[in-house]
């Protein structure tokens, strides 16, 4: 069914258009939720936050406007930020007590990474960058991307070999030297 015509159901309040979409949907929602959770995220708080972006999605149905797509993934990247955001630690408890006896100075390490990766992709020109979030953010395939861009598959993965070895430059540079530094 075009997204189009999902998003009439949906309004119309039609209950096999939210199977619809939770089935065509439904593992992109997981893949951000998880990709988004960055580990943090046990086995069920994924597939409960997962399952709470389709609630979502019904209970503002009516007011969805553009790309249903583009809505969900907002929604799934919120929820998690939100969930980790609120300080609230959705690990057993064994691993609860391992993440607080952490050092401050892991948390402050890990801050500057993120700065340093975020400061290197913005080295990338526009399109490198779009090709990046689609990569590695949707977790769009190479074929998915170029497609989706109007670019050859080649094309991309070149793009993402060259992106990579900027990035890890740029990284480099500011004193990460190995992945495993990341």
């Amino acid at each position: 069914m075009p997204e189009e015509e999902l998003l009439c159901a949906l309004r119309a309040g039609s209950e096999l258009a939210l199977q619809t979409a939770m089935q065509t949907y439904g593992a992109y929602v997981y893949a951000i939720v998880q990709n988004r959770g960055a580990g943090q995220l046990t086995g069920p708080d994924l597939e409960e936050l997962t399952a709470d972006v389709f609630v979502r999605l019904w209970q503002n149905r009516a007011r969805i406007q553009g790309s249903l797509k583009a809505w969900l993934g907002a929604v799934a990247r919120n929820r998690v930020t939100d969930e980790l955001r609120r300080g609230r630690s959705l690990l057993p408890l064994e691993e609860q007590t391992l993440a607080v006896d952490e050092s401050v100075w892991d948390g402050l390490a890990q801050a500057r990474r993120r700065e340093l990766v975020r400061s290197a992709l913005a080295q990338l020109d526009e399109q490198d960058r779009e090709i990046f979030y689609r990569t590695y953010d949707l977790c769009q395939s190479s074929a998915q991307v170029a497609h989706q861009m109007g670019l050859n598959a080649a094309t991309v993965r070149t793009r993402l070999r060259r992106g990579r070895q900027t990035i890890r430059a740029w990284l480099e540079e500011g004193g990460i030297q190995h992945a495993d530094d990341l």
